[in-house]
């Protein structure tokens, strides 16, 4: 798909931008609810899963589903540079691309039922992998599609191991994956959750 570059900038400053805000903010409210507020905690984990999943495709995928979809090497200076530079996917970016598409986006049998510690997700880890992605692809990106919006982005992105204030959309990470109660019954307990047990709330 042949895009002007006004129509790139305006992807990458409006919706890439959203996601990687979106990814982030999701993150900041995983660390912010209690571990009995589940219903609050599995929005946010399913926000952050979402958009986590969205970049995965924008990053990893090249090819495309429907013409319309945007990947990543569309938009750098050099395609074979990028390539080179692009991380390999990590251990739980590979967990985005397997479990997401099984265990929220569609109902199927192999979703994991209870909180085995199988079932928990590292978002610090996730979030962390992401950003650096993010970092990198800003690096290689023409300097004329970096508006204000990606220049916060890249800012943010060099302090993603750091506590950012609360009113920014990058966590203070949590390295562990957040844990509750095994829910003998959903209507007894109120207590359906996205979460394993393993680690701390």
């Amino acid at each position: 798909m042949n895009l002007t570059d006004e129509e790139k900038q305006e992807l990458l400053g409006e919706h890439f931008y959203y996601e990687v805000k979106m990814l982030s903010f999701a993150a900041t409210k995983l660390t912010e609810f209690t571990r009995t507020d589940i219903w609050n905690k599995n929005m946010a984990l399913e926000t952050f899963l979402l958009h986590a999943r969205n970049l995965r495709e924008f990053f990893y995928c090249d090819s495309k589903q429907h013409e319309t979809d945007a990947r990543a090497y569309e938009f750098v200076k050099e395609r074979n540079k990028w390539e080179e530079a692009k991380p390999e996917e990590t251990e739980w970016i590979e967990k985005v691309r397997e479990r997401v598409n099984t265990e929220l986006a569609h109902l199927t049998y192999r979703r994991y039922t209870g909180t085995p510690p199988e079932k928990g997700w590292k978002h610090h880890e996730i979030q962390k992998d992401f950003l650096k992605v993010v970092k990198i692809f800003l690096d290689h990106l023409p300097k004329k599609y970096i508006g204000k919006r990606l220049q916060e982005i890249e800012q943010r992105c060099l302090h993603v191991d750091t506590t950012t204030d609360r009113q920014g959309d990058l966590s203070t990470p949590v390295s562990t994956t957040s844990t509750v109660s095994t829910a003998s019954s959903l209507e007894a307990n109120n207590n359906y959750s996205r979460y394993g047990h393993k680690g701390r709330p």
